[in-house]
């Protein structure tokens, strides 16, 4: 089994983001590249194994499109649609799929979100 729970927002505004083409490219580098990467790695043993289990961590927002959470929740979209044609694909090897869509968490990394306080 594998688990992709890492990742890391940025919570700035497009307007804000014009001059900082580096939001976007690290939040796909680490939320959409790193997890791809790791599936990778573990996919060889679990399709000689006939069978495995890759769970994605992803965030409410991709549903929602929560503002300030762009470069986000794209990375995480992005993350979404891998899985779900991931799982399409490998289904007959045995192999699942899954996306978890986790609600706004109260972290460091989120504060201060308005979300928290209504």
């Amino acid at each position: 089994m594998l688990v992709n729970n890492a990742g890391h927002s940025i919570r700035r505004s497009i307007v804000d983001s014009l001059d900082r083409p580096d939001d976007a490219e690290r939040m796909i580098k680490l939320n959409y590249l790193a997890a791809v990467r790791l599936i990778q790695l573990v996919l060889p043993g679990m399709l000689a194994a006939g069978d495995g289990d890759v769970i994605n961590v992803s965030s409410i927002g991709v549903q929602l499109g929560q503002p300030r959470f762009a470069a986000y929740t794209a990375s995480k979209a992005a993350l979404d649609a891998f899985t779900r044609a991931a799982g399409a694909e490998l289904r007959s090897s045995g192999i699942s799929f899954t996306t978890i869509h986790m609600p706004l968490v109260r972290t460091p990394m989120i504060e201060p979100t308005p979300a928290l306080t209504s």
